[in-house]
């Protein structure tokens, strides 16, 4: 028993340790990220000198399906970060997220991880609100369906152009859809250097959005100690399914087993 629940949750054990591996990078050349970086800088800046906002060319509500055709134009845009599916990642050790950033949230991007709102500044770590949006869960992946659990002082990383970034959780609250209060979460804000997650709440209703908003913070000792947290919870949770699952399926297997085994004993064979 004890080994078909190892065998079982070997494939989950294996997953946790590729989400908790802080190696795990966007790699290019060190000219390459250099060159990347600056560019995106440039982009940052002239997008607060421009008040950005998601009217830029994100579509009002990034959860509804419909892919915003202004932001799918904008080559500058498209351009930032290279020109794969993935601009960045996105790591939250002590919730197990490890996830691609994808320009803008268009239902392809938003099936494969995390997208990036267009309009707001990128996740580098620019002075600016670097917005990120995933759903509460999709299919039988979690993607952001834990950050309700996220409090103050949690960390988070964000990987990009070879350059990875610490934020500190401040602050986690909810707001209805095309609220003024949603609007201010979502707006640029030159004044300080903010990553702010954006998602459905609460999971399966979806009738407004959590907010989880946090700061750029020295990607010191600390910092990197904080990345090499094990999501504990999480993988104690993953044990108990492994270990359920396994007792079902023995027990849809072998439903006499025990039956023959007490009968034996009642005989003295045993």
């Amino acid at each position: 028993m004890v080994v078909g629940a190892l065998l079982l949750s070997s494939p989950l054990l294996a997953m946790l340790a590729i989400t908790y591996d802080p190696g795990t990078r966007i790699s290019t050349a060190d000219g390459e990220d250099t060159a990347m970086l600056a560019k995106a800088a440039r982009y940052d800046a002239r997008l607060l000198r421009d008040g950005g906002s998601t009217a830029v060319g994100e579509a009002a509500n990034p959860f509804s399906g419909t892919d915003a055709p202004a932001w799918r134009s904008d080559g500058n845009y498209l351009g930032q970060l290279g020109a794969g599916d993935a601009m960045a990642r996105i790591r939250i050790p002590s919730i197990g997220v490890d996830l691609p950033i994808g320009h803008g949230t268009s239902t392809g991007t938003l099936e494969q991880g995390a997208g990036h709102i267009h309009g707001t500044t990128l996740p580098v770590g620019d002075p600016g609100n670097s917005v990120i949006a995933a759903h509460r869960g999709l299919d039988v992946r979690l993607l952001f369906y834990r950050v309700g659990e996220l409090g103050r002082g949690d960390m988070i990383y964000t990987d990009a152009g070879g350059r990875t970034v610490a934020w500190r959780v401040d602050r986690r609250y909810t707001v209805d859809p095309g609220s003024k209060a949603e609007r201010r979460a979502l707006k640029a804000d030159g004044s300080h250097t903010l990553l702010t997650l954006y998602t459905c709440d609460p999971p399966g209703l979806n009738t407004r959005r959590l907010i989880v908003r946090a700061h750029r913070v020295p990607y010191d000792d600390a910092a990197k100690t904080a990345e090499r947290q094990v999501d504990v919870k999480g993988m104690a949770a993953w044990l108990g399914i492994a270990t359920i699952l396994t007792l079902t399926l023995m027990t849809a297997l072998h439903p006499t087993a025990q039956i023959m085994r007490h009968s034996s004993r009642k005989a003295g064979t045993c």
